[in-house]
């Protein structure tokens, strides 16, 4: 069941598929309303304040002057109908200058942000992750202890209720009430470790040319540190990049800790370096990560999108912004890590282009020319529309255990594109899949690759192949299906015979596996198995 808020506008908040049994959460519902409404009526009121100030004689409202405001509006109104309504209310005679002043101050407060918008939107976003009172109370009492025990939800979500945990706003509503410690900050693991690069000690290079997107809170301190000596030799040709790759990504994150300053471009770099490095460290658990840029002329800026995991840039939703270089230009709150709702550069998330995809396959210039030569050589061959009648393309023929290897590994395949949403992974499953139809590559040596590379905490494919790091938690129950398979399991009671000593006949492998025979597959395979995969890999001697 998930509460959700409608009809905010009115002050009264309805939740939909949310019963009685769950008192509290409503109880917040109608906090939240409550706390909306005052912020609005508290917006009327700055409105109607500015009105009488300019429209106010000593005696009251003066007609000359609020007909001055009201013209003043009626020219900037955007719309017909806005300028109709404006009209219509100053005409009404029947109105007393106090209410056509009140109605004025109504019509340009809905135009205008709450104070606390910030917070309304997470706190609505709050309710679509938790909406019972058991999870609810879970949260209140240890905010810290549910987000580390509720690694299932997602980096966004999970980012939200670090937001909300530490927000004011939440904490005072009276169905929450809770009283937080001076010192106490909640936290992710993503928080954690973005936090240890101590962002805020870093300059912007070019703060003096962007002081608009300066936080006014740190202008002066910001401007002070663009201006200090570099700790290192300035980075050179590092312009923005229409592509990075992983080794010129790691070689900018260097110079710019040397320097302690950059741009956003560099900055964008340095994170991204950070976080694939905890990611094949195993210290951070598998992440979509993409460098973009906003192209804007002089506007431009580079920042990270996170879990991102569409092609479409249009659509933010559900992906988290880290920017470092915004923390350089003093919104250090969050330490780089934020949400639509709360990254202060709102307008520099459109026209988007991805410039860096850790999970998308890196095709090289060397590689691109070719395939664009043989592509020509095709269409200038009239064949490219045709059907072969070469004797060369003919069925192949597996043997059994070609077979098995096949079934196996397009299992793999389907499981890492829909399941893990991995394009290299995928890729990687296909090109085993040619290898060993080809007979490139023994069927075991397929095998044992393709599973240690689906459970790879990181993956890369460069011209020269694959590679990849690290393991990943092994939790997925949806893949022992595939592991499961008649064939398979006869693979598996010889793999664990002929490599760990475990003696299926003597039951001490289970039928079928499970996740934890599964993470002792793995295990044995990430010490005697390659890392690395390339097309042009030798025929190795079967088993």
């Amino acid at each position: 069941m998930k509460a959700k808020i409608d009809k905010a506008d009115k002050g009264q908040e309805k939740t939909q598929s949310i019963t009685r049994a769950n008192p509290k959460v409503d109880q917040l519902i109608n906090d939240l309303g409550a706390f909306i409404k005052f912020e609005k009526h508290l917006v009327v009121k700055m409105f109607l304040e500015k009105i009488k100030i300019n429209s106010s004689d000593k005696s009251g409202f003066n007609a000359e002057k609020l007909l001055a405001v009201f013209k003043k509006v009626h020219q900037s109104a955007e719309t017909s109908e806005e300028k109709s309504w404006i009209l219509s209310t100053w005409k009404n005679e029947s109105t007393s200058l106090e209410k056509k002043a009140l109605r004025l101050a109504r019509f340009l407060a809905k135009k205008y942000e709450i104070p606390s918008r910030v917070s309304v939107e997470h706190l609505k976003q709050l309710l679509g992750i938790i909406y019972t009172d058991t999870e609810l109370n879970s949260f209140i009492s240890n905010p810290q202890k549910y987000i580390e025990s509720h690694s299932n939800l997602s980096i966004h979500q999970l980012q939200v209720l670090q937001f909300v945990a530490n927000d004011p706003v939440f904490n005072k509503l009276p169905s929450i009430n809770r009283i937080v410690p001076s010192n106490s900050f909640i936290y992710t693991p993503l928080t954690a470790y973005m936090a240890q690069l101590k962002l805020k000690d870093y300059g912007s290079t070019d703060a003096l040319r962007f002081t608009q997107c300066i936080n006014p809170d740190f202008e002066a301190e910001v401007i002070e540190k663009s201006k200090k000596n570099y700790h290192g030799p300035q980075i050179i040709g590092m312009g923005v990049q229409s592509s990075y790759d992983r080794k010129s990504i790691a070689q900018t994150a260097t110079q710019v800790k040397k320097m302690q300053m950059g741009a956003c471009h560099t900055f964008a770099q340095l994170a991204a370096d950070e976080l694939l490095s905890l990611i094949e460290q195993g210290k951070l658990s598998p992440m979509h990560i993409k460098i973009v840029s906003h192209k804007e002329g002089l506007g431009s800026h580079t920042f990270l999108l996170i879990n991102h995991n569409s092609d479409d840039l249009t659509d933010l939703s559900g992906a988290l912004i880290v920017d470092p270089w915004a923390v350089a230009m003093g919104y250090r709150d969050t330490y780089g890590i934020f949400t639509t709702t709360n990254y202060p550069y709102l307008a520099m998330t459109t026209k988007l282009e991805c410039s860096y995809d850790n999970q998308a396959p890196v095709v090289s210039n060397q590689q691109e020319s070719s395939l664009v030569q043989e592509l020509s050589h095709t269409l200038s061959r009239d064949r490219f529309f045709q059907r072969s009648t070469s004797r060369n393309q003919t069925e192949v023929k597996l043997d059994f255990k070609q077979r098995t290897a096949v079934e196996y590994l397009t299992g793999l395949m389907k499981y890492a594109d829909n399941t893990l949403g991995n394009a290299i992974k995928k890729d990687l499953m296909i090109k085993l899949i040619d290898a060993v139809k080809n007979k490139d590559l023994s069927p075991e040596k397929a095998i044992n690759q393709a599973t240690l590379a689906i459970y790879a905490r990181s993956i890369e494919k460069n011209e020269h192949g694959y590679s990849w790091k690290g393991k990943t938690s092994i939790d997925d129950e949806s893949i022992l299906p595939i592991v499961n398979s008649e064939s398979m399991l006869k693979y598996w009671y010889t793999y664990f015979s002929d490599s760990t000593g475990t003696d299926a006949k003597k039951g001490q492998v289970k039928n079928p596996l499970d996740l934890a025979m599964i993470e002792k597959i793995v295990n044995s395979l990430d010490k005697t198995e390659d890392h690395e995969f390339s097309s042009n890999s030798k025929m190795e001697h079967k088993i």
